[in-house]
């Protein structure tokens, strides 16, 4: 099942709301078959939490 960039975005914030830890987003297309876009990425940093950001390749492009 693929998520919408809206449905990944209110997963993220509400794991960000409910621990009291440091969070590194994984964007992981290979994984999820989402690729979160620079919007929300740069959304979601602006969460005092969220302190950085992972990307895996997708590695069926190259």
């Amino acid at each position: 099942m693929l998520s919408t960039q809206h449905e990944a975005m209110s997963y993220f914030k509400k794991i960000v709301s409910l621990v009291d830890k440091q969070v590194i987003v994984y964007n992981n297309l290979g994984r999820t078959g989402l690729d979160l876009n620079i919007e929300n990425i740069i959304d979601l940093l602006s969460y005092p939490r969220v302190i950085g950001v992972k990307k895996a390749e997708d590695f069926k492009k190259t």
